[in-house]
């Protein structure tokens, strides 16, 4: 009898109902199927008289794949028997009440997956298809999600999440995969659509290494840290060791440089600790260079100074006879509207007199006589040819005359001449803009090698005080400390990555004692062995061929759904095997494994607590034994409709 204690009293997820319905509109399923905590035999029996392979096709398989489907698993069959389902039932739906972490959820899919799904927190099949508290598909996967693989497991090789549709597959394989190899959960011809994984070979091993090791499954998240920080150790080493070669390197580039940019001897040393007065040190005689420079720079902006000041001095030149320019302008500006004015009168007192002294023929208006022989003409004719004052008159406006003349003439001189000189200023003005220019360049160019010598100065002085001990290196430092915190952080995450490779021990330690008890029960002379990580992780020592082989799997199976029980495991507590090979086991091996299974479930009924649900299907006849513990949950048959799974025989019968 098998020393077990179960710490849980029920598994993280199990299907208590399976119902399948014609359409969402049918109240009474085609068929329903109550299941249980423990143990739960699905028997597809022989009619009397059969050949054993009519067991097959009734739809055991169906009903694997169906608690599959409902459990979030894309497909329940291949494409072809799907279509041969549909053109029968097009509107069916399976519906099943599932329970994660105690709390009830009932769900109901279609067969054909693109219409809608159907979810609530507890209902049941009436209600299902018809409560108004719906909730999305989405939701109630996560909370399988979240039940069975609460904590991110990341695979250490493709770096890929486990999620609970790689779970789901360990713990239902495929009736294809024949218990060949422990790792190998869906066979291709299934078409089952469960997610797989990038790195076949590699990721099923180490998931169930993560999910089985409990609390030790932070062991890959550790051993990528570890990993990490040794990248990390490794550069910074390298970095430190290119620093401490780095002072002196870039001494000796910078001294050389520093020589040749100064014109001194390669022999010249760089510094010294003696005073000098006339310094002969390389830092010592570029700092005099520095001050040369430093002068020269001065020199430059003293003469650009003066340079400035003579732009003043022009330019108030300038303004001064441009000021003169807009008051001779001016000037000239009345002497001519003054010559205009005199010139007009001068026109006018011309062509009166003219008309005077040449009197025309016309007749006179007054006197009605001609002009020539009007007395009064002939009176004014003599006063203007004898008249002093006309005389003196006429003197002094050709006198005004010509005194305006001169006044423009000496006006339009002074204007050229000041506008020359101020063309001479402008001139002057722009040589001066020139060299100011030009001076500006010759600071920019002697300031930029002043600042260029100071920055060689600096950096020479600051390597050479590195090398000589009178001042630290920071760089270096700083990454000699940051090479210490990481070296201690790397030692802290190692012994926590000990601890955890212990505890993995530990784990494969556990497993192998409880996969001895159940060896023992079906092998008494061979003792079994578990080793996480193992290509074969599960053995049975001893002789056998084939049958030993699929016991292997088989009981691996039974025990990692057994220990799924503990505390941090990742496992649902649920395990479908569906006609885990009878025919290969033998009929002496199969009751033997029969008995085991009556063990588990009288050790659950023993402790009131069933922390698994263990769903078998098979051909072969149970024993009086199990059939007497009541877990034969659904008997299918072929010999009528109602003895198959959907109460109807599909053409070709159910592809398995």
């Amino acid at each position: 009898m098998m020393d077990l204690v179960f710490a849980n009293k029920e598994p993280k997820v199990w299907v208590e109902r399976v119902a399948i319905f014609e359409s969402k509109e049918h109240g009474s399923p085609i068929r329903e199927v109550e299941l249980a905590k423990g143990l739960n035999l699905i028997w597809a029996k022989e009619n009397a008289g059969d050949e054993p392979s009519l067991g097959h096709g009734v739809g055991k398989t169906s009903f694997c794949r169906l608690i599959r489907y409902c459990l979030g698993e894309d497909s329940f069959a291949t494409k072809e028997f799907k279509e041969r389902v549909l053109f029968e039932l097009p509107e069916a739906y399976v519906a099943a009440v599932v329970w994660i972490k105690g709390i009830q959820w009932t769900v109901a899919r279609a067969l054909d997956a693109r219409k809608k799904k159907f979810v609530v927190q507890e209902g049941n099949f009436v209600t299902v298809f018809s409560d108004k508290n719906q909730l999305d598909w989405k939701t109630y996967q996560q909370a399988i999600e979240q039940a069975v693989v609460p904590d991110q497991l990341i695979l250490p090789v493709s770096g890929n999440e486990v999620s609970w549709g790689h779970v789901l597959s360990w713990c239902s394989r495929d009736q294809e995969a024949y218990l060949g190899d422990y790792y190998t959960w869906r066979d291709t011809r299934s078409e089952s659509d469960a997610p797989g994984f990038t790195h076949p070979s590699k990721d099923p091993i180490n998931m169930v290494r993560l999910c089985l090791s409990g609390e030790s499954s932070n062991e890959q998240k550790l051993s990528r840290k570890v990993k990490q920080l040794g990248s990390e150790i490794a550069n910074l080493e390298k970095e430190i060791a290119s620093l401490e070669r780095a002072p002196k390197l870039a001494w000796e580039r910078l001294a050389k440089l520093l020589r040749n940019r100064i014109g001194v001897d390669q022999d010249v040393p760089v510094s010294t600790d003696q005073p000098q007065l006339f310094p002969t040190d390389l830092l010592g005689k570029a700092r005099g260079e520095l001050g040369n420079y430093q002068d020269e720079i001065e020199k430059l902006t003293g003469q650009q100074d003066g340079v400035r000041e003579q732009q003043t001095e022009e330019a108030a030149e300038r303004k001064l006879a441009e000021k003169d320019l807009r008051k001779f302008e001016s000037l000239l500006k009345l002497e001519r509207k003054s010559f205009y004015k005199e010139s007009q009168k001068r026109e006018e007192r011309s062509k009166l007199k003219k008309q005077i002294l040449n009197p025309s023929d016309e007749l006179c208006e007054l006197g009605n006589v001609r002009l020539s022989e009007c007395k009064h003409i002939q009176e004014f004719q003599v006063l203007i040819g004898s008249s002093l004052d006309e005389k003196r008159r006429e003197n002094e406006s050709n006198e005004l005359y010509q005194k305006r003349l001169t006044a423009i003439r000496n006006y339009k001189s002074r204007v050229k001449s000041v506008e020359e000189t101020i063309k001479f200023h402008s001139r002057k003005e722009g040589l001066l803009e020139s060299d100011y220019k030009k001076l500006q360049l010759k600071i920019q160019s002697v300031t930029a090698l002043h600042a260029q010598l100071n920055q060689s100065i600096d950096d020479l002085s600051e390597y050479d005080d590195i090398l000589s001990g009178r001042s630290d290196f920071k760089e270096l430092n700083d990454l000699k400390s940051k090479l210490q915190k990481k070296t201690q952080e790397q030692h802290r995450e190692s012994q926590s990555l000990d601890s955890a490779s212990l505890s993995h021990a530990a784990t494969s330690k556990k497993l192998t004692e409880l996969y001895k008890q159940i060896v023992h029960e079906v092998f008494p002379d061979y003792t079994g062995e578990c080793i996480l990580g193992a290509s074969v992780p599960f053995r049975i020592r001893g002789r056998g061929g084939e049958a030993l082989h699929i016991s292997e799997v088989l009981l691996g199976d039974i025990c990692t759904l057994l220990y799924g029980a503990n505390k941090g495991v990742t496992h649902p507590g649920m395990l479908i095997h569906d006609s885990p090979r009878e025919a290969d086991m033998g009929d002496n091996l199969y009751q033997k494994y029969e008995q085991l299974l009556v063990q588990l479930h009288q050790l659950g009924v023993s402790q009131d607590a069933f922390p698994f649900q263990y769903i078998v299907t098979t051909t072969t006849g149970p024993s009086s034994e199990l059939i007497e513990q009541g877990v034969v949950k659904l008997i299918l048959h072929s010999g009528n409709k109602d003895g198959f799974l959907f109460k109807q025989s599909f053409s070709g019968g159910e592809l398995l």
